[in-house]
């Protein structure tokens, strides 16, 4: 049933990835530019990540339903793109980078279908629907405050390193937060109901 630590922990899950997903696809393309690609090839260049994002996705989503298993079908894709912001901040080669990025995309678009059917886990009956606004609202301010994140501090320090670390950042405490919630919610079902 819903609980309000629920919908809040999940609207902050949901928070982390939002900021690095908007983070990453509204400034790819100067990031591409910043390498010396023209207008023309900067489509072409970053094209591929998405494919590779798309592709994920369909499969990652099957994969969970297949399994019917949520929780690690989530953290899993956060820590994935965690790890491939984390190594895109520290990577001194173009292609590094952008192969970094390909993989922080791959884990932030990955995750989606996994952690859109976890709220009618913890919420449900008549307030789901509240919940899950509630849910999307708390989410949606990582729209906002990933680009825009990203551009104070590339304005800061003159690169995107900063960034690429905020947003790694904010995607582990996602992974840490579902985590927690499955431990949680495991730990429920192992005790024994009271009669």
């Amino acid at each position: 049933m819903i609980t309000r630590k629920s919908a809040a922990a999940l609207g902050l899950i949901l928070l982390g990835n939002q900021c690095s997903l908007y983070g990453i696809q509204l400034w790819l393309p100067q990031m591409v530019q910043g390498m010396g690609f023209s207008n023309l090839a900067n489509g072409f260049v970053a094209a591929p990540c998405y494919i590779a994002g798309m592709i994920a996705m369909i499969y990652w989503g099957r994969r969970s339903d297949a399994r019917n298993e949520r929780i690690w079908h989530v953290a899993i894709p956060l820590l994935l793109g965690a790890f491939g912001l984390a190594l895109a901040a520290v990577a001194q080669s173009n292609l590094l980078v952008l192969l970094s990025l390909a993989l922080a995309l791959v884990g932030t678009l990955s995750y989606n279908g996994p952690f859109f059917s976890l709220p009618s886990t913890f919420l449900g009956g008549v307030a789901a629907a509240g919940g899950v606004g509630f849910v999307n609202t708390i989410g949606s301010l990582g729209r906002f405050i990933g680009p825009y994140g990203v551009g104070a501090l590339k304005e800061a320090s003159g690169g995107y390193s900063s960034a690429m670390a905020a947003m790694a950042t904010a995607m582990m405490i996602s992974a840490i937060i579902v985590l927690v919630m499955g431990r949680k919610m495991a730990g429920r079902k192992v005790q024994p109901s009271r009669a």
